[in-house]
């Protein structure tokens, strides 16, 4: 396994890939990563091409992410990768968002100084004989105090899409043979209006979505999602912005996006009940559509937010969520819904009574979906295995289609 494989500095920060942990495993019969009790509170996930990443874990002096490789359902390597920080400095958000396509992985470090500052930087690895390196940083060409660079990334091919949410702004980078180069610069029409701009971004074939999402008076409030789409000349203009339907209650839209095979769908807005809902997208002549039929949760339950969607390779849409049965315990909920006949049912849904967490106050859960393999992150007080603010991560493939309760 892996002793340490480089250690290189670079304006002060250390970036390394730290001694290889033991093996964790997967439990066949419940999906839980077990043997990861000893590094608590991930707070981001993503799940890819048979990599699971998971990232924001702390150490005494550096931010971590845990690299773990399991493409048959086993855990076959698992690797660290940290930025540690002189000891004067606090540390930061390593592994804010991850990206991975290929042999070439991004992390985003939003950095925290104090002040309410957050300037970020992307680091980028590439995979060489079965391990990932260093390889450069990237920043952009306009930097703020609180810019938050690296809130959000999506990674396809030769381009690198960096979300900027301080500034309202999306940066855009293409790999030549000489490094990483940024080509545009993109923000919202009326950034009042939007806010956040860039907190989430979707690649799409010739195209990118933008999320921005408005908070007031630290109230959720109705999001949007800009389409844009790069001509042949490479020019990059925004095709469409997507809101809410007019109807209806708007608060929540755009809470997660997920993108596969032409459909765009985008969770969180609420009906007038309160029950979250999917709101699901065709791409025709040159726009996108909304379909007639809407993914709503099932009623009589107490919905809690964020709302995560995904698509598995069948074109399912995976939704997760949380609903909460007592003060503050609060239950995953995962369904996947299919699409015949013009309507949205639902096919299966998961509800394993291990997932139970007393919430600690600003950690979510993370919903990534890659193929036929869906990754819930978990993250909480009382979580198994029952160790104060520990993290669980349960993998599965919901296949043959079954109920669990």
């Amino acid at each position: 396994m892996i002793s340490v494989l480089q250690s290189i500095t670079i304006t002060a920060v250390t970036v390394m890939a730290a001694a290889a942990p033991p093996l964790p495993t997967i439990d066949q019969q419940t999906g839980f990563i077990e043997g990861v009790a000893d590094r608590p509170l991930w707070t981001q996930a993503t799940l890819v091409d048979g990599w699971l990443l998971l990232g924001g874990r702390s150490t005494a002096d550096s931010e971590c992410i845990d690299v773990l490789h399991l493409p048959n359902d086993a855990v076959e390597s698992v690797q660290v990768l940290s930025v540690q920080w002189p000891r004067s400095e606090p540390n930061g958000h390593f592994g804010k968002a991850m990206s991975l396509d290929g042999s070439m992985l991004a992390v985003g470090y939003t950095r925290e100084h104090g002040r309410g500052e957050a300037r970020g930087t992307v680091f980028m690895y590439d995979l060489k004989d079965g391990q990932w390196q260093y390889a450069c940083e990237v920043v952009p060409s306009v930097r703020a105090s609180a810019d938050r660079f690296g809130s959000s990334i999506a990674l396809s091919g030769r381009t690198l899409v960096v979300g900027s949410p301080g500034q309202e702004r999306v940066f855009i980078f293409e790999r030549s043979n000489t490094g990483w180069k940024e080509t545009a610069a993109l923000s919202a029409d009326d950034p009042a209006a939007t806010g956040l701009f860039g907190r989430m971004v979707v690649a799409l074939e010739n195209g990118i979505a933008i999320c921005g999402y408005r908070a007031e008076n630290n109230m959720a409030m109705e999001g949007q999602v800009h389409v844009y789409m790069q001509s042949e000349g490479g020019e990059w203009t925004c095709n469409q912005v997507l809101r809410a339907p007019s109807e209806g209650n708007r608060v929540g839209y755009a809470e997660s996006v997920a993108y596969h095979a032409g459909v765009l769908a985008i969770a969180g807005a609420r009906e007038e009940s309160g029950i979250p809902c999917i709101h699901t997208y065709d791409y025709k002549d040159g726009s996108w559509r909304e379909r007639s039929s809407k993914i709503v949760l099932p009623q009589n339950q107490h919905w809690i937010s964020p709302t995560m969607c995904g698509f598995d390779s069948a074109g399912r849409v995976i939704v997760g969520c949380n609903k909460s049965r007592s003060q503050r315990l609060n239950f995953a909920w995962i369904g996947q819904y299919e699409y015949a006949g013009g309507e949205w049912r639902l096919a299966t849904q998961h509800n394993p009574r291990q997932m139970a967490a007393h919430f600690f106050d600003g950690l979510t859960p993370r919903l990534s979906v890659n193929g036929d393999r869906i990754m819930f992150l978990y993250t909480g007080d009382g979580a198994p295995p029952g160790k104060m603010g520990n993290s669980v991560v349960w993998t599965f493939r919901p296949t043959p289609l079954r109920q669990s309760e």
